[in-house]
């Protein structure tokens, strides 16, 4: 009896101090349906940057470009390159182009003489000769003492003169334009398959061809161009002392080409301005209209009897050949 009562009075103070612990505990929270528990990730550890070091580049010296001294009017011929002409050159030329077309044409029933202008051909020759050697024989004998102005060993043709310059050096450069014609109401380019169609259009420009020759340089370049396969050949003058203002002078023993003065034609010829833009009756004239205006003039004269327009006699071939001269071998 005794044993029991202590027993029983021994699990009552452990239930007492057991009690107090027990109402201190927290439930744990009932988990929300749909609610995700955000994670938290672990701060990332941030790697220090590797350092660069910059490598200096070895110096390298450029070359610097000097242009060339602006040469001096009539005076600096020196600083001319080998294909431009000085301007005391161009007028000595000028002025034989002048007067050899002020004289009267040679009848075709008397023989040539001095009194008379030469022809197409041997203006080239004279005036080549004069802006050359500034002198030539040609104008009283057709003779030259050079002998790569004399074609009468094989043809008299500008483009055998041009071949025989061109062998001792004096042709520096060659161009061609061709052109165009109407087969059957449309533009076909004039091949060596085509050359019975009229010329209808240049196919490409005489005067960017001319220019495109030139480049930049500066001062006077002579030209010489056959029209029609050597029908008509003529010496063009450029005048490119200002790059900006390119002046192109066409010369032949004609009067077809008057000398402009004060914006009108002079009595005065061998020596015409021509202009980059314009028609064949502007003044100046536009080089392109004009060399194609000469194209269909020397095409129906070649290629038709003039008696007889439906009889062809023979057809040349339409295209313009260009050729500039340079100094040489001198």
């Amino acid at each position: 009896m005794y044993r029991t009562s202590l027993s029983t009075v021994a699990f009552l103070l452990w239930m007492l101090m057991a009690l107090p612990a027990v109402a201190q505990q927290k439930k744990p929270a009932g988990k929300k349906k749909g609610v995700k528990k955000e994670v938290k990730k672990p701060a990332a550890v941030k790697k220090p940057a590797p350092k660069v070091t910059e490598v200096k580049k070895p110096l390298v010296s450029k070359a610097v470009y000097t242009p060339p001294p602006t040469p001096k009017p009539d005076t600096a011929v020196v600083y001319y390159r080998d294909n431009i002409f000085s301007t005391a050159e161009i007028d000595r030329m000028k002025a034989f182009l002048i007067t050899n077309a002020s004289k009267p044409a040679q009848p075709k029933t008397k023989l040539w003489s001095p009194s008379y202008s030469l022809v197409c051909i041997n203006t080239v020759r004279a005036g080549l000769e004069y802006l050359l050697y500034q002198q030539s024989s040609i104008p009283d004998s057709l003779f030259s003492r050079h002998e790569a102005f004399n074609c009468f060993t094989r043809t008299n043709r500008i483009d055998i003169l041009m071949q025989q310059l061109k062998d001792s050096g004096l042709v520096c450069q060659m161009q061609t334009v061709g052109f165009s014609g109407l087969n059957r109401r449309k533009i076909v380019f004039i091949d060596s398959l085509k050359s019975y169609l009229e010329p209808y259009e240049l196919d490409g420009s005489l005067w960017y061809t001319l220019r495109g020759m030139i480049g930049n340089v500066r001062g006077w370049s002579v030209f010489t161009v056959s029209l029609c396969a050597g029908t008509h050949a003529a010496i063009l003058s450029v005048d490119h002392r200002d790059p900006d203002k390119m002046l192109v002078y066409w010369s032949d023993q004609t009067h077809n080409h008057p000398v402009i003065a004060g914006g009108k034609a002079t009595l005065q010829y061998g020596w015409e301005l021509m202009n980059e833009k314009g028609s064949i009756k502007t003044i100046p004239r536009g080089l392109d209209a004009y060399a194609l205006h000469a194209m269909k003039t020397f095409w129906c004269d070649c290629s038709y009897d003039k008696k007889d327009k439906n009889a062809k006699v023979g057809a040349c071939f339409p295209e313009l050949i260009i050729w500039r001269i340079g100094r040489g071998q001198i």
